[in-house]
């Protein structure tokens, strides 16, 4: 159709749209190089670097179970939930950056594959980014780039992308579409919004409270979902990941204890039965591997992508 390749530019304003809602764009008048340091020294200990521990827990071992009320809680533990919560009333707590930290941007394509991006070019990379060795810039972007090293899991397609180009890429490839621009036939990225009750003036930058089901889950029907979360770096970078087998798609409205209201994305996987038994998510609530697991993806700094359907009531 001739409005082909103009839906697909608009798709991606649009995809480019949400990154804004994730992450403002910083000022342009400091050479490139001094401001991505800048905004990566204000940046390291907030919303990525919670990303990067958010993709370890549902990779690797886990913490001790936890209850909202319990002493020696791990909060960050609290993002998951059973596919029978997903009932009007149910309540749930979480834990989740409420606050917007981060504001480094995507690097155009070509500049970003100019970049070296791999663990062995670190000593480089923090030289040319002016991250001294051992400091804490350094530390998060070797983690980031092991994590995107690592070798996905059983049944999992990963990467890392640098580019806001080299991830739409990525899901055109895992929903096996072309770049034809055909209007009926794009990926669509999803994204959790928190909406607090009170002044962002607060001290707080993270919600840990109980969330209530407002109304009934409305499931969205896809063929494959793909995650995708920022990860500490100077710029922008996402790792995205698909896992084999069975899951579902859940648009879930949530009213926290204190007003905020929180309109999530979640995923649930349905056939756990190859996961780690130390998996953190079974010990968070109490199940074995093999039963389901859902998870919401936090507000900020995470995509959920999925591919054009339309959105029916849980059940």
């Amino acid at each position: 159709m001739a409005i082909g390749s103009a839906h697909w530019r608009s798709l991606s304003l649009y995809a480019l749209l949400l990154m804004v809602l994730i992450s403002r764009c910083i000022d342009g008048k400091k050479d490139m190089n001094q401001q991505l340091v800048d905004e990566f020294d204000r940046k390291h200990d907030g919303d990525d670097h919670q990303n990067i521990d958010y993709v370890e827990r549902l990779r690797m071992k886990g913490a001790e179970h936890m209850n909202l009320h319990a002493h020696n809680i791990n909060p960050s533990s609290s993002l998951f939930f059973n596919l029978n919560d997903l009932e009007v009333g149910k309540t749930i707590p979480f834990h989740f950056s409420k606050k917007l930290t981060s504001s480094s941007h995507f690097l155009p394509r070509d500049e970003a594959d100019s970049i070296p991006f791999s663990l062995k070019q670190l000593p480089s990379l923090v030289k040319l980014f002016s991250s001294p060795q051992g400091s804490k810039q350094a530390k998060a972007m070797e983690d980031t780039l092991r994590a995107c090293e690592c070798p996905p899991i059983k049944g999992e397609t990963k990467f890392c992308a640098t580019s806001l180009e080299s991830m739409l890429d990525f899901a055109l490839r895992i929903f096996k579409l072309d770049n034809s621009g055909d209007h009926e036939n794009h990926p669509t990225p999803l994204t959790s919004s928190f909406h607090s009750a009170t002044s962002y003036s607060e001290t707080s930058t993270t919600s840990f409270q109980n969330y209530t089901i407002m109304e009934m889950p409305r499931e969205v029907l896809t063929s494959k979902m793909i995650g995708c979360h920022t990860m500490p770096y100077p710029y922008i970078v996402f790792h995205c990941h698909t896992q084999e087998g069975g899951s579902k798609v859940y648009k879930i409205l949530f009213r926290g204890e204190n007003g905020d209201v929180l309109d999530a994305v979640a995923a649930c996987h349905l056939d756990t039965s190859d996961w780690d038994p130390n998996h953190v998510s079974f010990r968070v609530l109490g199940i074995e591997p093999g039963n389901p697991v859902c998870h919401i993806f936090p507000p900020h700094g995470n995509l959920l992508w999925v591919h054009h359907t339309p959105t029916t009531t849980s059940g």
